[in-house]
């Protein structure tokens, strides 16, 4: 008794059937009135939501930045007076006395008021005090962040000078930074730059859930 022959009909490739969708929704868009305004007012409200989004981001970053540099810079003027205050009030004006101080200053990380480390470089162009002391960092890190325009910055004034950084975070992401400086005189020493790195983790941690709620928002919205 013969089997039965099964002949594989012609069929239709996925790309025809992909390509005779998209014209059947391009006739139907056509077609119908009521389809082109709603896709249309889609677009626009997606476009408005866009828009306005980002300006809201961008205010919120740009207001959490500010108060953080001012907050910052408030707290770095406080150590640096805690700081001087140290140096000029020592008992013995010694090379191991300085150097001991300038190390417990500089070590003083913080991950609670978001301090992540400092560093006491000596100025350069200057004249040779009673004694040298090594200069301190609570990292090597920390040093590596100081550029070259922030030293030519600090010493030419009293004034607290800052940049911004990126500071390592957990596994390969980087997290937003401030480096801030100022001068130091060191009694027997001469003058120094004390620096402090401070994290902006809390504040980009902001920035991400204003993100978070506005897309959450438009989703539900649309």
């Amino acid at each position: 008794m013969s089997r039965p022959e099964y002949r594989l009909q012609g069929g239709r490739s996925l790309a025809d059937q992909l390509r005779d969708r998209v014209g059947s929704l391009g006739s139907w868009w056509r077609s119908s009135l009521t389809v082109r305004v709603v896709t249309m007012v889609m677009a626009a409200g997606l476009i408005a939501m866009l828009a306005a989004g980002s300006i809201i981001v961008t205010q919120v970053r740009s207001q959490l930045f500010d108060r953080a540099v001012s907050a910052v810079v408030d707290e770095f003027e406080s150590s640096r007076a805690s700081a001087q205050a140290r140096f000029d009030n020592a008992g013995t004006i010694t090379s191991s006395e300085m150097q001991r101080i300038a190390g417990v200053v500089v070590a003083a990380e913080d991950p609670v008021r978001s301090v992540m480390g400092g560093a006491m470089l000596r100025s350069p162009d200057q004249e040779d005090g009673s004694f040298q002391i090594l200069e301190p960092r609570s990292s090597e890190k920390i040093r590596s962040l100081i550029s070259p325009e922030l030293r030519s910055a600090v010493p030419e004034s009293d004034a607290v000078h800052w940049q911004s950084i990126s500071l390592a975070g957990s596994g390969s992401e980087t997290i937003p930074g401030i480096m801030v400086g100022a001068p130091m005189d060191i009694p027997g020493a001469g003058e120094y730059e004390f620096y402090v790195a401070y994290s902006l983790e809390n504040q980009e941690g902001t920035v991400r859930l204003v993100v978070g709620i506005l897309t959450a928002g438009a989703l539900v919205l649309v």
